[in-house]
């Protein structure tokens, strides 16, 4: 069928209009949308973005000395309340992940200028990540933009996930089997880049090394008795070259 000349500006115009309608439709899907290949749904999630926003702002009113940088289980360690003599902040996030923490470091670490960071991230990355060597990758990416700012580090080992612990990507036995293979290599690579390796891991543990039932109520998080726990093995670690270890 030919077009006459009105017919072909018109089916034009209307052609432009739904190109500029998908990609606007595109850009909004995009924006809402975590990259597949990343699955990063934490840089996407209202609250990761609340907390890094609000961590920008407190670094540009005051620096600390000491900070805790990770997930939710130091964004659940009332660090603060437990010790507020000691010149520590919690910069924790739930759902934190080691890429969206690579891309928080400047905003909510680094302009915050601290002494020292206790590290606790990964754990995440491996339940949903059948990829150990590039998580582990992405974490010395992490110490060594800390060590190359003169920023002292210690790395905090993952914990298991318990019994009752129900999985939807990936099984109980291989995310608690990566869970130890990546302490191990982990503690290794802090050795390698002049950083300290927490080793708490242990103390929370059960036969067939699982999170004992004893410190959590969901198989994953500390309840308030882990919370303690892990707030005591932390101090020594805190309290280094600040204050005299108890």
């Amino acid at each position: 069928m030919i077009l006459g000349p009105r017919m072909s500006a018109v089916f034009i115009l209307s052609f432009i209009a739904n190109v500029v309608m998908l990609s606007f439709l595109g850009y909004k899907y995009v924006r809402r949308s975590p990259p597949k290949q990343w699955e990063d749904y934490t840089l996407f999630d209202s609250y990761w973005q609340d907390r890094v926003a609000f961590f920008g702002i407190l670094n540009k009113l005051h620096g600390n000395d000491v900070l805790l940088v990770g997930d939710s289980m130091f964004d659940r360690l009332p660090i603060e309340e437990l010790w507020p003599d000691l010149p520590v902040a919690n910069r924790g996030i739930g759902y934190d992940n080691t890429r969206a923490l690579l891309t928080r470091l400047e905003e909510t670490v680094l302009d915050g200028n601290p002494r020292k960071v206790l590290l606790f991230v990964g754990g995440n990355d491996i339940s949903k990540r059948n990829d150990l060597e590039m998580i582990i990758q992405e974490v010395v990416q992490i110490i060594n933009a800390l060590v190359a700012r003169n920023i002292e580090v210690c790395f905090v080992s993952l914990l298991p996930r318990g019994r009752e612990y129900s999985p939807s990507r990936r099984s109980l036995e291989s995310i608690n089997k990566d869970v130890r293979s990546f302490n191990h290599a982990v503690q290794q690579k802090c050795r390698e880049l002049g950083a300290q390796f927490a080793d708490v891991t242990e103390s929370f543990i059960e036969k067939g090394y699982y999170l004992n039932s004893h410190y959590t109520s969901d198989a994953i998080h500390l309840n308030a008795r882990g919370t303690v726990l892990l707030a005591g093995l932390l101090k020594p670690y805190i309290e280094e070259n600040i204050l005299p270890v108890q």
